[in-house]
């Protein structure tokens, strides 16, 4: 799922976009008056592969001569089509049908035209039967996909993008449509709740050779998020290699990196990230917890101080100084951050806990009752406050609710994900909605 450097970087991007090159001797067009459906991009590939040989009735120099006329006819009616006149260009095109009913530049152009005069059910069979004649006319599998897209059978869309590449592995055009379309499907399919629709539209477009760095980007992020972390890191690593200097592909791999638990290599590219978007303070918060988990908390201190100074309203950072104060036994300083994360979310489960460890340390076991318990209440699935819930239980002599607790926490422990499971989400952002499931709100 993008955030949101990503959508702005995405937006930027897309303008950014070129056509394909016109091969030699082909004259610029533009589009026509009514928006056709074919782009000039299209029109360029047809004088590239209008060079059809005719059917051998005539001897050769007949052939060639017949050959030639069709030729130029071909490029006239690509010309007027893109100046707007289709009937002119129409007439040309009947022209070359009545001597070769079977001509298939000259029917897929016809289905162009078909299709800007909204006769989009004669457009579509035009082009198929373009593509069954010669299956790897690649602008009429263009045309038919640019249809297709646009009366709503995107899957259908996708696998014509695809035929388009697999003929012409450098088709600009496909290759942004092909992306841009599996983006927006995807998107459509987790907002249902089907991240394997997703995973399967996506996996689609990097297969069909669009190479395209936000397609191996989505593709990462999406693998992470359901736990499919050695091929996440081959995916992003792929992305970075097509784009190196692209920051959220750099963000992406370092959290693949930390899913396998290639320590080094995290935190070097969450440094290198940081270096180009120094005020990003997701990072800051990311590489603390990095350096937590490499036992070096005065760096990690260090780097989250740093990401509630870019991001003052947050409760991530603050609670993983707690934990820092806590682990390091300076209670009182662990409950006065628990306390700024309480303040902006009274049912933080781990700030809860964390409040009552302190207080359990401190013997204040009545302080220690309130905090646990609430914390047990707001997130029940939470295995630390279980166990120090029946631990402080047990000192207030109230035995059997602590049994009670200790197994609950017992089971919960018994159930746990793997570690790198849970270690994965550490760098989302640090916003109030967004703190990591290992550490319950």
């Amino acid at each position: 799922m993008l955030n949101r450097n990503q959508k702005q970087i995405r937006n930027d991007r897309r303008g950014q976009v070129g056509g394909p090159r016109r091969p030699p001797g082909c004259a610029a067009h533009g589009r026509g008056t009514r928006g056709l459906l074919v782009s000039s991009a299209a029109l360029f590939i047809l004088c590239a592969s209008a060079g059809a040989r005719l059917p051998a009735a005539q001897g050769p120099s007949q052939g060639d001569a017949a050959l030639a006329k069709q030729t130029a006819d071909l490029k006239k009616a690509a010309d007027r089509i893109a100046a707007g006149d289709v009937g002119s260009a129409e007439s040309l095109l009947q022209g070359i049908l009545k001597e070769h009913a079977k001509a298939p530049e000259a029917l897929a152009l016809l289905g162009v035209i078909r299709a800007e005069q909204g006769k989009q059910e004669e457009a579509e069979k035009l082009l198929r039967d373009a593509i069954q004649i010669r299956p790897k006319l690649a602008m009429a599998h263009e045309n038919l996909a640019l249809l297709l897209e646009k009366t709503g059978r995107a899957d259908e869309a996708l696998r014509e993008y695809a035929s388009v590449l697999s003929i012409q592995p450098q088709n600009r055009s496909a290759k942004d449509r092909l992306a841009s379309l599996s983006e927006k499907q995807a998107l459509a399919a987790r907002a249902k709740g089907d991240r394997q629709g997703a995973l399967g539209i996506l996996l689609v477009a990097r297969d069909a050779g669009s190479g395209e760095p936000r397609i191996l980007l989505d593709l990462g992020l999406l693998e992470l998020e359901m736990g499919l972390n050695k091929d996440a890191l081959q995916t992003l690593e792929a992305g970075r290699r097509a784009a190196p200097q692209d920051s959220q592909m750099l963000y992406g791999l370092a959290r693949a990196e930390l899913a396998v638990q290639d320590m080094p290599a995290t935190e070097r590219h969450m440094r290198e990230y940081l270096t180009q978007r120094p005020d990003d303070a997701t990072a800051h918060y990311g590489l603390g917890r990095i350096l937590r988990m490499l036992e070096r908390p005065g760096e990690a201190e260090a780097e989250l101080r740093r990401s509630i100074e870019i991001e003052p309203n947050q409760t991530a950072s603050y609670y993983e100084l707690g934990d820092i104060a806590l682990t390091g036994g300076n209670f009182e300083a662990a409950s006065a951050l628990f306390q700024k994360v309480l303040a902006r979310d009274p049912r933080h489960g781990g700030a809860l806990t964390g409040s009552g460890i302190a207080a359990y340390r401190q013997k204040q076991y009545d302080v220690a009752d309130g905090f646990l318990k609430s914390a047990v209440e707001s997130s029940p699935g939470y295995q630390p406050a279980h166990y120090y819930y029946a631990l402080n239980l047990k000192r207030l002599g109230r035995t059997e609710e602590s049994n009670r607790e200790m197994q609950i926490a017992l089971d919960l422990d018994a159930q746990a994900k793997a570690p790198q499971t849970r270690q994965q989400l550490i760098l989302e952002p640090p916003a109030d909605k967004a703190t990591p499931s290992s550490v319950p709100h």
